[in-house]
């Protein structure tokens, strides 16, 4: 197994980046190889720190957008994060 670079990747977001898998019998997840954070952890030198929350939806306030941005600060600041990368898809 290669080793990781320092760096850090938290990947912030819905469902999508939780993993969520709907089947009976899967506990609700899809495996860390087949999440799209799996992959990228899998692929790449840096440690990627999967942040995904079912329901979570893009921030349409400024209270919002507070609130997640405080939340980085404290997980960067944990983890000498290098990068964010957010994903979240509204239906």
């Amino acid at each position: 197994m290669e080793s990781k670079m320092a760096g850090t990747i938290i990947c912030y977001g819905d469902s999508n980046t939780f993993g969520y898998d709907s089947r009976v019998g899967t506990e609700g997840r899809f495996p860390k190889e087949i999440r799209w954070t799996g992959i990228l952890d899998d692929r790449t030198e840096y440690k990627v720190k999967n942040h995904g929350i079912c329901g979570r939806c893009i921030p349409e306030m400024t209270g919002q957008m507070d609130f997640i941005c405080k939340q980085i600060k404290s997980w960067a600041k944990k983890s000498c994060t290098d990068m964010v990368v957010s994903y979240a898809r509204d239906e």
